[in-house]
């Protein structure tokens, strides 16, 4: 029973420790033996009563009374019952009864105690709960203090039931006023709601303007709507801080909607920065703005001012001061166009350089970076010295400066205006150089040009007798009496057209031309020979026809001497100069027997009236007649006389055996085959052809026990067509006036002499040049010089030019002879197009390669067929070994050649069937070609 007892005893103790936060207090082992005294004797087995009370008093031995036991009586009551108990237990005699009534009051009195608590752990039950209230979701508003709280609670939970334990509850709730006090001092919905109402007061207090006048209103609400009890600290629970938080929260919105939009504010911010902007270009430089009118500014801006706290009239004076302070500024300096403008009398001045336009927007910069538009004043065009219609246009930029000091503004400069104004006649006659104009001493100007008269074949009328300037200013003229004079078997007839005016600007012009019409009625018609090897042309005499002549007189028929045999095959021409009332003539070219040419001329041409001044188309036609030599007869050597020649299967006509020159006609596409015809045991070989557009030259060597004899045949084919340079006709020279002074009225010297090539002058250090293709002869005249220019045909390209110069004033005539060669692609060409050797191509052959290897079945009986294009005028020779075949190419102008070579060997069986490289000469006339045949015994020849 007592045993029971003290373990439910000492379970209620320790479940009152635990619910306390306390540990329970030992208790003895229940089982141990209690302390008996050791007398030397043996002792009777103690009593059960006697065992349990004894344990009940060991642990009652363990309990602190030192403690502060909250329950003084209930401590007093356990001293005397461990007391009484104890006395109990040293007195042997005790009966069982009384053992067990100790131990039940022992334990009551312990549990009584015990139960009870110390103090400090009644302190520590009462303060958990309100320290707790801090924590959890309240804890975030307390973010600095509740670490420190969180360490107090764990200490305060942590301390054990023992003294010691009491001791750490007293010293931890010592600390816990100052915790608390810190904990509502770091409450940030308390303090968030407090600063918030604040700022709101204050913001309210400045009594500034809105243009919204709903968001001040918003925030008074706000603030009315505050409940006093936020505004205590003594309340931290969660709910209040909750709704601490949400009220800040609707004072800072309303707060915020206000923040720096009332209309002073605005206001002030606006001015501030503007005089902040003025401060940081002043602060680059020191520069932007006078030193005095910049100070009221900087002072301004150095003097403290709180605009946050500012009310209403703070700002708006505020305000008034620093836009006043930016309104007084002026600018230290003001430029354009990279020119500082100085200040004369109140005025800023400056003087622009000359431009080539207009300013498209005018605008002055200040030292401080600010512009000021300026409007631009043109004045009327101004004329200058050097050229007609280019001058000026005086500009006046004016303004005011945008600064305090408002001063006026004045730039001027001058713009480049116009292009040179020259003059042409409105028949649209080019006047190169001759239409510009001089200035006169007066300030008018003066253009003097030449022009042609002439119109509907009346040789003095003018086909207009207006003036246009460049302009487009056209002015009328007056022509003057026609002159005639007849220098060199011409009429020459001038007149002179003056017209005065104004240009477009109102300068006053003055035209003159000088305006002529060569009457040219002459003709020379001079009969030439080229060979398919000479450079150049020989030039044959004509009975009856001289240089010059006059086409009015000019006979219908001429005759030339009779001519060598060897000539027949020359290419024979008929060559012009006419004069510019005589059109190129058409040449038809026939032959007769024996080879004789038939050379006749169709002439048109313009004859002047008896009136002198009225022309009257008219025209003729002129044979001339150029006769051979008969083909002589060969005596000896009748072993190598042939036994004919066939040509395309017939007999040659007029063959004999002792005749070895013969010339044949054909058309101008007939293929012609010439066929020497051997006797037995003679040998035939093909020697050196040559030919031009029109003729064929072929030889043979014939020969029989060391004698020979050379045959000669002939092709003349019948044309009318002209090759390149037969049909190459100059273009009509033109000159132009120098704007050189003349160096005298009687002077008859030209400036220059040249060409004109793609509009420009290309002057010439000689009387002998060469015209690139598309020039035109050229030549620089000086001012009321006439020049007449006549031309013939020298040679090939080359013509003879006479400028017939006539003095300015009348008395005086000179001629300056030319020679002038034209450069064209064809006629300065010298190439093949093709070669076939044997009816074969050429392997490989191009224009440009000059050399060729070829082989060939017989070296000794080859053929050479070259190709190449006839109509340019160029010719060729061929001459050829058993080894090589050399073909030389001259150009129609003799400037140019080409020399083809072919290397000849024989070939083998494996070259059988294949392309041959260049090798023996056919010349196919009627294809455009050439060919011919080399032979031991005889010799075909396609010409």
């Amino acid at each position: 029973m007592t045993s029971h007892v003290t373990r439910a005893t000492a379970m209620l103790v320790a479940a009152a420790s635990l619910s306390a936060g306390l540990s329970a207090p030992a208790m003895a082992d229940e089982t141990a033996t209690p302390a008996m005294a050791d007398n030397g004797t043996t002792q009777p087995a103690p009593s059960k009563p006697r065992e349990t009370l004894q344990k009940a008093v060991e642990q009652a031995g363990k309990v602190d009374r030192t403690r502060n036991w909250k329950d003084q009586d209930a401590l007093t009551t356990f001293v005397s019952a461990l007391t009484t108990a104890q006395a109990k237990l040293a007195d042997q005699t005790t009966a069982d009864a009384d053992l067990t009534a100790a131990e039940t009051a022992l334990t009551a009195a312990q549990e009584r105690l015990v139960k009870a608590g110390t103090v400090e752990q009644d302190a520590r039950a009462q303060k958990l709960p309100e320290l707790e209230a801090y924590t959890g979701d309240n804890a975030k508003y307390y973010p600095h203090a509740i670490g420190e709280l969180n360490k107090s609670i764990t200490n305060l939970k942590d301390a054990t039931d023992d003294k010691m334990g009491d001791q750490t509850i007293e010293s931890e709730i010592g600390k816990l006023d100052d915790l608390i006090a810190s904990l509502k001092k770091d409450n940030t919905a308390f303090n968030r709601l407090t600063a918030a109402k604040k700022a709101a007061d204050k913001e309210l207090g400045r009594n500034l303007s809105y243009k919204d006048s709903d968001v001040k209103q918003t925030l008074q609400k706000a603030v009315n709507d505050v409940d006093a009890t936020l505004l205590n600290d003594a309340d931290q629970t969660l709910a209040t801080n909750q709704k601490r938080d949400s009220t800040a929260e609707t004072i800072e919105r309303a707060l915020g909607n206000m923040k720096d939009k009332g209309d002073e504010t605005v206001a002030y911010r606006n001015a501030l920065k503007a005089a902040q902007d003025k401060q940081k270009i002043q602060q680059k430089d020191g520069k932007a703005y006078t030193s005095e009118s910049y100070k009221p500014l900087d002072d301004l801006l150095k003097a403290d001012f709180n605009a946050d706290d500012a009310d209403r009239d703070a700002l708006s004076e505020r305000t008034e001061k620093l836009n006043q302070a930016v309104e007084g500024l002026i600018v230290a300096s003001w430029s354009i166009d990279g020119k500082t403008l100085s200040n004369a009398d109140g005025t800023l001045t400056a003087t622009l350089d000359r431009k080539t336009a207009a300013l498209e927007h005018p605008t002055l910069t200040g030292s401080d970076g600010s512009t000021v538009s300026l409007t631009d004043t043109a004045e009327p065009f101004t004329q200058e010295n050097d050229q007609l219609g280019v001058g000026h246009i005086a500009h006046t930029l004016s303004g005011t400066t945008a600064d305090a000091a408002k001063t006026a503004i004045r730039v001027t400069y001058d713009v480049a205006s116009g292009t040179e104004t020259t003059v042409t006649l409105d028949d649209g006659s080019k006047t190169g150089a001759a239409g510009k104009f001089t200035r006169n001493e007066d300030g008018s100007w003066t253009a003097n040009l030449t022009g042609a008269l002439g119109k509907d074949l009346d040789a003095t009328a003018a086909a207009s007798t207006t003036f246009r300037l460049s302009d487009g200013t056209t002015l009328d003229g007056t022509l003057g009496d026609a002159v005639t004079t007849t220098p060199n078997g011409t009429t020459l007839l001038t007149r002179t057209l003056t017209a005065d005016g104004k240009d477009s600007h109102g300068t006053p012009v003055k035209a003159v031309a000088t305006l002529s019409y060569t009457y040219d009625p002459r003709i020379s018609l001079t009969l030439t020979h080229k060979s398919g090897t000479a450079e150049n042309s020989q030039t044959v005499a004509v009975d009856g026809l001289t240089a010059d002549m006059d086409v009015n007189t000019l006979g219908s028929v001429y005759s030339a001497g009779v001519q060598e045999r060897g000539l027949t095959g020359d290419q024979w021409e008929l060559n012009v100069k006419h004069g510019a009332n005589v059109s190129n003539p058409t040449i038809a070219v026939t032959t007769s027997g024996e080879g004789s040419r038939i050379l006749v001329a169709t002439i048109r041409y313009q004859r002047l009236d008896a009136d002198g001044h009225t022309l009257v188309n008219d025209s003729k036609i002129v044979r001339v007649n150029v006769p051979f030599a008969a083909a002589p007869k060969v005596i000896g050597n009748d072993k190598a006389a042939l036994a004919g020649i066939k040509v395309n299967g017939q007999d040659i006509p007029g063959f004999s055996a002792d005749k070895v020159d013969y010339t044949i006609t054909a058309g101008k596409d007939e293929r012609v085959k010439v066929s020497p015809v051997a006797r037995d045991g003679q040998t035939v070989v093909a020697g050196d052809s040559r030919q031009t557009a029109f003729t064929t030259v072929q030889t043979w060597t014939v020969s029989k026990d060391g004698e020979s004899r050379t045959y000669t045949v002939t092709l003349v084919r019948d044309h009318t067509e002209k090759t390149a340079d037969e049909k190459f006709t100059p273009a009509e020279p033109a000159g132009q006036v120098s704007k050189a002074e003349n160096p005298s009225d009687d002077n008859t010297a030209l400036e220059s002499v040249g060409y004109m090539l793609d509009g420009a002058y290309h002057k010439s250090d000689s009387d002998e040049f060469t015209i690139p293709e598309g020039g035109i002869l050229s030549w620089s005249s000086y001012a009321g010089q006439v020049v007449q220019p006549t031309v013939e045909r020298d040679h090939g390209m080359t013509f003879r030019y006479e400028l017939g110069v006539l003095s300015k004033d009348g008395t005086k005539y000179a001629t300056r002879v030319l020679t002038v060669t034209y450069l064209t692609a064809d006629t300065h060409r010298a190439e093949l197009t093709g070669i076939k050797v044997d009816r074969r191509d050429v392997a490989g052959f191009d224009p440009k390669t000059m050399e060729y290897d070829v082989r060939v079945d017989n070296p000794e009986r080859y053929v050479v067929t070259p190709s190449f294009d006839k109509m340019t005028g160029m010719s060729l020779t061929v001459h050829k070994t058993a080894s090589q075949a050399v073909i030389k190419v001259t150009s129609a102008d003799g400037l140019t050649q080409a020399t083809y070579t072919l290397d000849v060997s024989k070939a083998t069986l494996a070259d059988t069937g294949t392309g041959v490289g260049l090798g023996s000469l056919i010349f196919l006339l009627a294809a455009g070609a050439v060919g011919s045949l080399l032979s031991r015994r005889r010799g075909t020849a396609e010409m």
